[in-house]
């Protein structure tokens, strides 16, 4: 390698400076595609599409029978020959009154499928969850939840792709191992795991006057569960492995997700609403930041057009298109990558499709019968 970048500078430096951005464009998604196998976490830029994964505490929170949902995620397609793919479904339902009569409690599930790129990096499972749901006033206006959450799941890698790059494979030149794809010693190691993971959160909701209204959130994922990693943490390993045997893998415990978040609907007039929001997660010393700006205004007596910019801070500019009609709701949403990997991305992140529908069954009221005799 260093023989023939000496070969080319004499001659051409445009070509030394093509290969010398190959490579860092190399060694920008080989390192996207092995971080992931110790911190790939969950995430929609539609996050109020996914409530169950946002906060537990959003389980059976709003006016309905049942609400049944589901969003899709994809991502790097430009990037990488399989691209991220995350779709998740969920329902959910307030099913019984608390211990108060205008107290309730809400169950729901939700299902998480995750695969990341050509390395087939998968992350699958379901959640349950339940919450209670205390009125603070008569007209519950003002409401305080908390939720929690809990599943199973199961985490899986195809050490066999010629896509997945280790450290210790890369070339010399970037600062690697030079060993050569498919000889990092890393391979050597359990392609699946299986783990408990679990959460809670917290939830206060109020209506104003003129039907605006204030959510505030926190919640907290991976508080107890198992150890989820592929790759072994060689602090763990207390002695080394024996000639032909394999790596001790000590599945790294996965950090803490905390994340709080936030949205105001405001009604600026019969004809406009305006619907700012805010998501703040942090997780293994990362902190995610997003911001959003939804307008809305009535197409129909029982339709709604929604739409907005969003920006994620220092990653990706986002755009916002919905629709309300009755008890449904669809949205789509695409990523504007601005980070160190737009030159590779050209620009282009993720796109979402989701939506909701709430079920509304109201029983009838058996009104005894009455019979009016005028002689009695």
């Amino acid at each position: 390698m260093n023989n023939c970048i000496v070969q080319i500078l004499p001659n051409d430096h445009l070509i030394y400076v093509k290969i010398k951005y190959l490579i860092r464009s190399f060694f920008l998604l080989s390192c996207l595609v092995v971080n992931t196998l110790n911190s790939q976490d969950i995430h929609f830029s539609q996050f109020n599409f996914s409530p169950l994964t946002l906060n537990p505490a959003l389980t059976g929170a709003y006016e309905g029978t049942a609400r049944i949902g589901g969003i899709y995620r994809d991502q790097w397609r430009t990037v990488l020959a399989n691209p991220y793919k995350t779709p998740s479904f969920y329902i959910d339902a307030p099913i019984i009154k608390g211990l108060r009569s205008k107290d309730w409690v809400g169950v729901g599930m939700t299902v998480v499928s995750d695969e990341a790129g050509s390395t087939e990096l998968k992350t699958g499972g379901s959640y349950l969850s339940a919450a209670y749901h205390l009125a603070l006033d008569d007209k519950r206006n003002k409401m305080l939840t908390i939720g929690f959450q809990g599943g199973r799941f199961q985490r899986s890698v195809n050490m066999n792709s010629q896509e997945l790059r280790f450290a210790d494979e890369l070339p010399k030149e970037i600062g690697g191992g030079g060993l050569g794809i498919g000889a990092g010693a890393n391979r050597d190691i359990q392609d699946e795991v299986n783990f408990f993971d679990s959460g809670f959160g917290l939830l206060y909701r109020t209506k104003m006057a003129e039907g605006n209204s204030l959510d505030m959130g926190f919640s907290a994922y991976h508080v107890i569960g198992g150890r989820y990693g592929l790759i072994q943490n060689t602090k763990d390993v207390v002695e080394p492995p024996k000639p032909g045997g394999k790596i001790k893998n000590t599945n790294t415990k996965r950090p803490m997700r905390l994340t709080l978040h936030g949205t105001y609907l405001r009604n600026l007039s019969e004809s406009l609403f305006v619907e700012p929001s805010f998501m703040m997660q942090s997780t293994g010393g990362a902190t995610e930041l997003a911001l959003q700006l939804l307008f809305g205004m009535p197409i129909k007596e029982n339709i709604k057009l929604r739409f907005g910019p969003g920006y994620r801070l220092g990653d990706a500019g986002q755009l916002f298109l919905g629709l309300d009609y009755d008890q449904f709701r669809a949205g789509i949403s695409y990523d504007i990558n601005v980070s160190s990997l737009r030159s590779a991305s050209k620009y282009q992140g993720g796109f979402e499709i989701g939506g909701y529908y709430i079920i509304k069954i109201y029983s009838k009221k058996e009104v005894p019968t009455r019979i009016l005799c005028p002689h009695l």
